[in-house]
């Protein structure tokens, strides 16, 4: 099966495209929909702005003590600008072990990319497993303030790689 990057936009009362939500799709009869005026650098950049807002969300969450949730944003600051990388060499996957496979295939193993970021995300999916799903065992603080610097480190290590990295254009 193939995956899609699908972007569905509606447009403001000047004609101007609005995002509505940017989204996964399974190769279907449903096209790809985006406005032509956008581009795969907007799509980076809407990526990257919400890992940077979910970094902050989880900053918020570590001063709050909620451990659960800051594990979370954390990790999805970190899964949203490896889909941004993914953007520049049109990488779409379906799932959370889909996008640690490609990430060690397309930055790690190339080089680009350290291997402790390998490492860190795999480590970053099984606590946001754990963070979301298991009711037995919570997140502790030990393993957020660990986590934490780390995920900064990783989304500036991924972000720096976006922005050198030559952008593909979008297939349609």
């Amino acid at each position: 099966m193939v995956n899609r990057l699908t972007l569905l936009c509606t447009q403001n009362r000047n004609g101007k495209p609005i995002v509505l939500r940017l989204f996964m799709t399974m190769f279907s009869a449903m096209p790809l929909i985006y406005s032509k005026s956008m581009d795969s650098n907007l799509l980076i950049k809407l990526q990257t702005e919400k890992a940077q807002r979910f970094l902050q969300e989880a900053d918020d969450m570590v001063l709050q003590k909620r451990w659960d949730l800051a594990a979370n944003r954390f990790y999805y600051a970190c899964y949203h600008i490896v889909h941004a990388a993914f953007i520049t060499r049109n990488i779409a996957t379906k799932s959370h072990d889909g996008t640690l496979t490609e990430l060690g295939r397309q930055f790690i193993m190339t080089g680009q990319l350290d291997k402790k970021y390998g490492r860190f995300y795999a480590r970053m999916i099984q606590l946001r497993i754990k963070a979301d799903y298991n009711s037995i065992a919570d997140i502790t603080e030990a393993e957020v303030l660990e986590l934490a610097p780390l995920s900064h480190d990783f989304v500036t290590a991924v972000g720096e790689l976006v922005n050198i990295t030559n952008v593909e254009p979008l297939k349609q």
